[in-house]
């Protein structure tokens, strides 16, 4: 499964642009998946039957090294507003998709991530080895709900004036077709988000009340 990350800035760069416009996708009725998992595509099938959320009704545990119990023992002794959570860490985060958006899709990469190919493989490498991708697949497994979306790379700053390559999975490519315009920004699962980011004065206060409890 991706481990996803969200583009930074929001907007597609003028010179990471795909090398081919985007097409609609041609999904036939089944694919073969001899190379996928068998356990996940399981889950996947038996969650698809129940028509819905994994966490709602099937409630079939997602593979992880998370101790769930551990976390729904602390859950139950704190006053955690919403209980739910872990249930989605033990059953799967819906992703909160709605299909009124219409996909589009590349079948290319960005160039960053061509020209970066080496950052690329030594990323999905890692990823792998710690259980967060899994592949390679010769076609998509979870017909006929799949979506494909390209890779970029981004510089990232390092200690000591290091640059390391950041690899993204742009959910936001193409603009008013991609995964992320069908993702609500104002609501989860029925519920209005208000959040906002970190500021620095949240920080400070957050290190210098640890600080009392913890003076060394």
């Amino acid at each position: 499964m991706d481990r996803m990350f969200s583009r930074a800035d929001g907007m597609q760069a003028q010179d990471d642009a795909p090398l081919r416009y985007p097409i609609r996708p041609n999904i036939p009725e089944t694919w073969p998946s001899d190379q996928f998992p068998s356990d996940l595509k399981d889950i996947y099938l038996r969650v698809l039957e129940t028509g819905a959320y994994n966490y709602l009704k099937a409630r079939i545990p997602i593979p992880s090294s998370l101790n769930i119990e551990n976390w729904r023992q602390l859950a139950s002794s704190t006053d955690l507003p919403d209980k739910t959570l872990c249930d989605m860490l033990d059953f799967g985060f819906p992703a909160g998709f709605h299909g009124d958006s219409k996909l589009f899709f590349e079948d290319r990469n960005h160039q960053s991530a061509l020209r970066d190919a080496q950052h690329v493989t030594e990323y999905i490498q890692t990823e792998l080895s710690f259980g967060a991708l899994v592949g390679p697949m010769t076609e998509p497994p979870f017909a006929p709900f799949y979506h494909r979306n390209p890779l970029m790379t981004k510089d990232k700053k390092m200690p000591g004036g290091k640059i390391k390559k950041r690899i993204v999975t742009d959910l936001s490519w193409p603009e008013f077709h991609s995964v992320h315009h069908g993702i609500s920004s104002e609501t989860y699962m029925g519920d209005a988000l208000r959040y906002r980011l970190p500021q620095a004065d949240n920080l400070i206060a957050t290190m210098l009340e640890h600080q009392a409890f913890h003076p060394q």
